[in-house]
């Protein structure tokens, strides 16, 4: 039986080619909306990573915060890494234009299950 591998790698290749656009044109949509995020939180489950972004607006003197919950992200594994990705380089294309490193935040992350 020979090795279809090549053929269904240049078939893939081709079909990268024929989806790929050559620009993009956004647009707005009607909900569009633009609003200032400095709390995070996520969820992962079998399918998706959502992330809920949000603005910390009081710390009460017993140190209890209080969040407004902006907006709820859900998206595919994959297209989460590749965000991870694009946030990774915009930080490092900040730092460059400043000259100034971003110190990291401190964060709880909770343990990852065992497998």
């Amino acid at each position: 039986m020979p090795d279809n591998s090549e053929k269904i790698k240049e078939q893939v290749i081709e079909r990268s080619r024929q989806t790929t656009p050559k620009s993009i044109k956004y647009v707005d949509a009607p909900t569009y909306s633009s609003f200032y995020c400095n709390n995070i939180g996520f969820a992962v489950n079998q399918l998706d990573i959502v992330l809920v972004l949000g603005e910390l607006i009081e710390v009460s003197p017993e140190a209890e915060a209080t969040v407004e919950r902006k907006s709820r992200v859900t998206m595919n594994p994959g297209q989460a890494k590749a965000m991870s990705k694009i946030l990774d380089f915009a930080v490092a294309a900040y730092e460059a234009q400043s000259g100034h490193p971003v110190d990291d935040l401190p964060i709880n992350l909770p343990e990852l299950p065992a497998k």
